[in-house]
């Protein structure tokens, strides 16, 4: 698959998922830092180009090519830095307020996302577990690692100040890309935000149909 058929699969996903996107400014914190662009098709502008120039890094990056934990760690980060880069007020890439409720509530949403002051040290084992996951990362694994992902980045960690759905989608894409799958196929926010916040094994179900219908897609 080129890298622009798979940047128009992931960004799709995006643009169902992301208010951003749209051109929303959404935060459930009043500390979050103020927007340097306006909100509307300016704010929607700027983030789409972000967003290319992070999946043309994603496509072309190999597990292959990061050879550490740290070398991953630069990876993410540096595709945080791109999807944020021009948006926020600030010069830290990190979150360092406490996060608010989840868009969509249930028995299984955690009060808050990770505090402020363990993000670091949440955000390094979600790194090291990522590069282990990888180490041994199989065709027969590869679609839970992805779903993992973008779980445990973007609805426990929340690392990133901005951007860290964003984030989560697209590096969930570049796990299942290492193994030539592509894209989740995502249509619904609601949806998708209710299996994440429902039990591990419904939104492995959740992400595995999404998978599974995005390839129907592909082979039609």
């Amino acid at each position: 698959m080129n890298r622009l058929m798979w940047s128009d699969m992931v960004w799709g996903n995006i643009q169902a998922l992301s208010r951003t996107a749209k051109g929303v400014s959404a935060s459930s914190s009043s500390e979050k830092p103020s927007l340097l662009v306006t909100e509307g098709a300016e704010l929607a502008a700027r983030v789409k180009e972000n967003f290319g120039h992070a999946a043309a890094k994603a496509y072309s990056t190999s597990m292959n090519d990061l050879c550490d934990e740290h070398g991953l760690r630069s990876f993410v980060d540096s595709i945080a830095i791109q999807m944020s880069s021009g948006l926020l007020k600030g010069s830290s890439i990190y979150r360092t307020w406490v996060q608010g409720k989840y868009p969509i509530q249930s028995e299984t949403t955690p009060p808050q996302k990770v505090e402020p002051k363990d993000l670091e040290r949440e955000y390094a084992e979600f790194v090291r577990t990522l590069a282990i996951k990888l180490d041994t990362l199989s065709v027969r694994v590869v679609v839970e690692v992805a779903a993992w992902v973008e779980r445990d980045l973007n609805w426990r960690i929340h690392p990133f100040a901005d951007g860290c759905g964003r984030v989560s989608v697209l590096l969930g894409a570049w796990v299942l890309h290492q193994a030539s799958i592509p894209p989740a196929l995502i249509r619904d926010r609601t949806e998708y935000y209710t299996a994440m916040n429902a039990s591990e094994e419904k939104w492995i179900t959740y992400y595995s149909d999404s998978v599974l219908a995005r390839q129907c897609s592909v082979s039609q």
